[in-house]
Parts: structure tokens; C-alpha cells; sequence
């Protein structure tokens, strides 16, 4: 396509100018330049990414800090703690999930099973969203600690529990601490490790559940025949601690270290404690988690206790949590396409330019 632009400033006896679009292949040598160009800036290297960036939240700021002053021999002493970390992990979950049937049925509620299943990884998947805003603006250390406390006393209500729905929320304590130490372990492993290793040491991590798988089913028998499901469920409140401590001193030694080399800048907000409640409130988006949960938990608990009705599909109490579990997942994702931004700007400057191209067009 050729635009002829007449110059108004020319003699009778000169040639007119023509001006003369790019060409396609014009176009995509100039795009590849301006891609190389982008991707040369985008390529940092790994003290580059450990380097504190006072943009950031002040969580990711103390793991950039911690990178700087970790220590080989830490280092090694903490992916071997993490691998220990992950054996118990599985090995206690194998355990703990085979003596939930004889918990249930050690209270004639055997059919709750499922019921107690879907509760505890419903809430424990959704509580990743506010816990990784947690790591990033709280510390990776605080959070760990946390959750190594939420699996604590989810075992102590396991083993203590005298009825099905105790033990639900028990479940739901421990799922919501086992989940968030397993991502919590992924977070540290991606936070110290190069991006050309990272996917080797997260396998690294995980190959635990190799040995694992064939363990836990004789230690189930031997927990039934001889300790019973309730010290199954109680010893575990006293290893977790015992094997997590190590690795939450490792990320807490670190980190005084860090501060006391002055490599974590200080944060002073100015906020009241009402307005960091509210602020805290916004980032971790608690009345969307909140209104998720409770949709999905009514919405998914319905297909297990219809069969506890009289009328099953036709009960008036089934019908009210399809209802308000869509709903109220309707009412956050409706709210989070209101937050998303529109496109009308972008959509105004292209309607501008193509106004003009026709405009100079002949």
C-alpha cells in the first residue's frame, strides 16, 4: 500500500514526495529487534533476582535478603531437613488418611467419610490464595511456623476427637497445615535454587513419596493392632515439631542475619491497627475467600448428604445449597470481574488510529 501525500512546498517542476508503509517483512524485522531488545532486558541472572527490590513486599524482600547471606553448608543442611520434612509429610498422610474410616465408623458414621474428605481439601486448596499473600508480605519463616502449628493441632483434635464432627475440623486444621508446608517447601526451594536446577530440585523434594507408598500401609496395621488410631493420630503432634524446628531455625537465623547486616530496609506504614486490619483485609481478599469457600463447600457438600434426606434431591435443605453455593461463587467471580480493568482506552486510542489511516488514505 502506498500513501501519495502531495508536498505543498514543492515547485511545478519537482516530483511530488511519496511516502511509502512499511512492509510486512519490514514489520516483523522490526518486531524480532524490539522482542531481542526486550529479551535482553528480561534476562537477569540469579544475584541479579537476590538483589532487594524495594518495590517489592517486605516478605519477598527478607527472601531476597535471606539469598544474600545463606550459607553453603545451610544450605545443604536445609534441603536435606526438607527432604526429611517431606518423608513425614507423606508418611503421615498415608497413615492418617487409612484411619479415617475407622474413626468414622468408630462412630456410626462411616458414610461421613467423603463428607469430611471434601470439607478439608476444599478449604486447604482454597486457603493457598490468602497463605501466599501471607509468605509475601508476612516472611516465608513466620508462615511455615504457623502452618507447622495449624497440622499440630489438627493431630492433637484427630486424637483427642469424640464425635465426626470434631474430627472434621480437625481434618481441616491438618489438610489446611499440610498443604501450605508442601507449598511452603516449593516456595524455598524456588527462592534458593537457579532457574536451570529448580525442576530438578523440586523432583528432589518429592521422592520421598517413592519410598513412602510402600511404608505406610504395614505401619497402619501395626498403629490399629497395637496404639489404636488415637496415639496413630497423637504421635504425630509430637514428631512434626521435632522435625520442623531445624528448618524453621535455618530460615530464622538467616534472616536476623540479614537484618542485623541491614540488607532488609525498614517499613514504617503509619497505619492505625484498625486501618492495617482493613489493609490486611483487602490484601488477602477475605470476604472473595470467604464467599468462595462457603459457596463451593455448599454446592459440593450437597451431592454427599442428599442421601441423609428423607426426599434426597427434592429436600428443601439440598435445594437451598445448590442454590446459595452458586450463587454466592456467582457473587466472587462477579466481583472480581468488576475489579478487572476495562479495555475502553485501548479500544479508543485503536478506534483514533484507524480513523486516521482511512483519513490519510486515498
Amino acid at each position: 500500500m502506498r500513501l501519495r501525500i502531495p508536498n505543498i512546498h514543492t515547485r511545478p517542476n519537482e516530483v511530488p514526495m511519496v511516502a511509502e508503509t512499511a512492509t510486512g517483512s519490514d514489520v516483523e524485522v522490526a518486531g524480532a529487534q524490539e522482542m531481542n531488545e526486550k529479551d535482553g532486558t528480561q534476562v537477569t541472572s540469579k544475584a541479579e533476582e537476590d538483589t532487594v527490590t524495594p518495590e517489592f513486599q517486605h516478605g519477598v524482600q527478607m527472601a531476597q535478603a535471606m539469598n544474600q547471606v545463606w550459607t553453603r553448608e545451610h544450605l545443604i543442611a536445609a534441603y536435606i531437613i526438607i527432604w526429611v520434612i517431606n518423608f513425614i509429610q507423606g508418611f503421615g498422610s498415608g497413615i492418617t488418611g487409612t484411619l479415617t474410616p475407622y474413626v468414622t465408623s468408630s462412630f456410626q458414621a462411616h458414610s461421613l467419610t467423603a463428607t469430611t474428605s471434601i470439607i478439608s481439601s476444599l478449604i486447604a486448596g482454597l486457603w493457598k490464595l490468602p497463605y501466599a499473600k501471607i509468605l509475601d508480605v508476612w516472611g516465608r519463616p513466620q508462615g511455615f511456623a504457623l502452618m507447622v502449628a495449624s497440622t499440630v493441632l489438627g493431630f492433637i483434635m484427630m486424637a483427642g476427637c469424640t464425635n465426626v464432627t470434631t474430627y472434621c475440623a480437625a481434618q481441616v486444621f491438618y489438610q489446611v497445615g499440610y498443604t501450605a508446608i508442601d507449598f511452603t517447601i516449593t516456595i524455598f526451594v524456588a527462592d534458593t535454587s537457579s532457574l536451570k536446577n529448580r525442576a530438578w530440585w523440586i523432583a528432589y523434594t518429592a521422592s520421598p513419596w517413592l519410598i513412602v507408598t510402600w511404608c505406610y500401609g504395614p505401619a497402619t496395621n501395626s498403629v490399629l493392632e497395637s496404639i489404636g488410631f488415637r496415639w496413630g493420630f497423637g504421635i504425630w503432634a509430637i514428631v512434626y515439631p521435632i522435625v520442623c524446628a531445624p528448618l524453621f531455625w535455618l530460615m530464622w537465623h538467616n534472616l536476623k542475619k540479614a537484618e542485623k547486616q541491614g540488607l532488609i530496609p525498614k517499613q514504617d506504614s503509619g497505619r492505625t491497627w484498625r486501618e492495617s486490619v482493613i489493609y490486611y483485609a483487602v490484601q488477602f481478599d477475605v470476604v472473595g475467600i470467604l464467599l468462595i469457600a462457603t459457596g463451593l463447600s455448599l454446592f459440593l457438600l450437597s451431592f454427599s448428604l442428599y442421601s441423609y434426606q428423607a426426599e434426597q434431591w427434592k429436600s428443601l435443605m439440598i435445594i437451598c445449597f445448590l442454590v446459595f453455593g452458586i450463587l454466592l461463587s456467582k457473587a466472587r467471580s462477579s466481583a472480581s470481574t468488576q475489579k478487572t480493568p476495562t479495555s475502553s482506552g485501548w479500544n479508543q486510542k485503536v478506534s483514533t488510529t484507524m480513523s486516521s489511516i482511512r483519513t490519510a488514505s486515498p
